[in-house]
């Protein structure tokens, strides 16, 4: 495979992954399909791409029921919606940001 011009070997030891990908964390945002959440998780994934495409390795989308929408990454949650309602994009990339941080100071 090439990129750019250039071959992946390198010493003739294939570079499979990417070891700085691999200390970020991939966030899963889970939402109910049912209950038409799919656009504020579109929206919230957006913005957290916007904001931390950087420090993220991937955002995946999780169809679920019963009304949820939980926000995590690794099975640690981030944020999900409680008694004041759906979280929306902005509150979203902030919990998400309270997550980054979080995550470098250990």
């Amino acid at each position: 495979m090439k990129v750019f011009g250039k071959s992946c070997w390198t010493s003739r030891v294939p570079t499979l992954y990417n070891t700085d990908a691999m200390l970020k964390p991939i966030i899963t945002i889970e939402y109910c399909h049912e209950c038409m959440y799919l656009k504020p998780a579109l929206e919230a994934a957006q913005k957290i791409l916007e904001s931390y495409a950087d420090r993220v390795e991937a955002i995946t989308l999780k169809p679920g029921h019963d009304g949820v929408f939980r926000v995590t990454s690794n099975d640690i949650l981030i944020i999900q919606m409680g008694d004041e309602g759906l979280p929306n994009a902005e509150t979203v990339a902030q919990a998400v940001r309270g997550f980054l941080e979080g995550e470098q100071s250990q």
